[in-house]
């Protein structure tokens, strides 16, 4: 008989536990555009459990009516997915906004065009997010030109900074069957991943400082994906080992920055 996937979960933080240190997770929601009731379900998940929320918004799509709605909240983080969430990628390469063939230039006023609509964005990040997880990494260099200190793509990370300057901070559990049902992957799957990813940091095979990255998609969600993350948040608050970080406590240089950011414009002001 195979284990229970919850006991599985709770044995593994325990081994977290005796090592001293806490299993860190971050949690991030791509697809953000206008206020809808799946995303007013997603942010009351996020407060009802205290739960730090990393919300990828498409700057194209979006406008005042989400500025507004996440107005003051402060466990949401708003990071920047891609421009208009369009492939530009070839007909017979992966969807990508932003493959090798398109030209610089293009690049740079797609994201700078993006920069300045996610400015009006309170509580928000130099994190960018590429759809579909794509960005061809000889485009990095141009993010950091843009003033980005983060990129956050799927799949344990190679590296603290693909580019100098530019922070690595990915996800690794996709809630999503995005091959097959489109729907919720099963409490088994959805948790052999985080365990996968949480056995492999602490035996140092992958980075052991990465947290663990939950990676939901709320305009898709069915009522068992939902149920699933009630669950999944419940089962952490009970665990003192589990410990939530939004993206900018995971992200340590990028919350310096917002920080001494914060301090000159007081300065300024006497």
């Amino acid at each position: 008989m195979s284990q229970d996937p919850w006991d599985k979960l709770e044995g593994e933080l325990k081994l977290w536990a005796g090592d001293g240190a806490p299993a860190t997770f971050w949690w991030r929601d791509d697809d953000a555009a206008q206020p809808t009731p799946p995303l007013t379900q997603l942010t009351q998940l996020a407060q009802d459990y205290e739960i730090p929320l990393a919300l990828a918004i498409i700057p194209a799509q979006t406008g005042t009516e989400l500025q507004h709605q996440l107005r003051g909240v402060s466990f949401v983080t708003a990071v920047q997915h891609g421009h208009a969430h369009l492939n530009h990628a070839g007909p017979d390469e992966k969807k990508c906004e932003f493959p090798v063939s398109r030209s610089a230039d293009l690049l740079r006023q797609d994201l700078a065009d993006g920069q300045r609509i996610m400015a009006n964005f309170d509580n928000r990040l130099s994190l960018f997010v590429p759809p579909w997880n794509r960005l061809d990494e000889r485009h990095l260099p141009l993010l950091v030109e843009l003033g980005f200190t983060g990129i956050s793509q799927f799949g344990a990370a190679t590296s603290h900074e693909p580019q100098p300057g530019l922070r690595q901070l990915n996800t690794h559990v996709d809630v999503i069957a995005w091959k097959t049902t489109r729907g919720f992957v099963g409490q088994r799957r959805a948790l052999n991943a985080i365990c996968d990813h949480l056995v492999q940091r602490r035996l140092g095979q992958i980075r052991s400082d990465e947290p663990t990255g939950l990676l939901t998609h709320h305009l898709v969600h069915d009522q068992e994906t939902w149920t699933f993350m009630s669950r999944l948040f419940h089962f952490s608050k009970n665990c003192s080992t589990m410990k939530w970080l939004s993206a900018g406590e995971a992200l340590p240089g990028e919350a310096l920055q917002r920080v001494t950011n914060a301090a000159r414009h007081k300065v300024s002001q006497e």
